[in-house]
């Protein structure tokens, strides 16, 4: 088949499952795949390693198909690496800024502390 096309069978025997198997995700709309002609189902490569991302590939024959496997959980696994480092630098600021008040507000505490007391005068000997 195609280098973008996978058969069931072919899709099958990288699961190391029954292209039953593949034809029931199929039918039950969890694997999107289109009918080739003799009503065998074609599967695009991105569709089925989207479904199937940490699909095994010992029992696949060419090693264009174990790097192709390789490359896509590559790839992904570093969108989602800077996916979660753009997340913690964002929460990594908004520390510092929280962080930045908090000391702020301290060192003016600290100052009003240490601040000489402010002696009232006695009024009339009253106050």
């Amino acid at each position: 088949m195609g280098d973008t096309q996978l058969s069931a069978k072919e899709a099958a025997d990288i699961l190391g499952k029954s292209t039953r198997y593949i034809q029931k995700k199929i039918q039950a709309g969890t694997l999107s795949a289109t009918r080739a002609a003799g009503r065998k189902y074609t599967i695009d490569r991105s569709e089925f390693f989207r479904v199937f991302p940490h699909a095994n590939t010992e029992g696949t024959t060419t090693n264009e198909q174990r790097e192709m496997v390789a490359n896509h959980e590559s790839s992904e696994v570093i969108a989602l690496l800077k996916s979660q480092n753009d997340f913690l630098r964002s929460q990594l600021d908004i520390a510092n800024e929280e962080k930045s008040k908090l000391m702020s507000a301290l060192e003016n505490t600290q100052k009003l502390l240490e601040a000489p007391k402010f002696r009232r005068r006695k009024l009339f000997g009253i106050l």
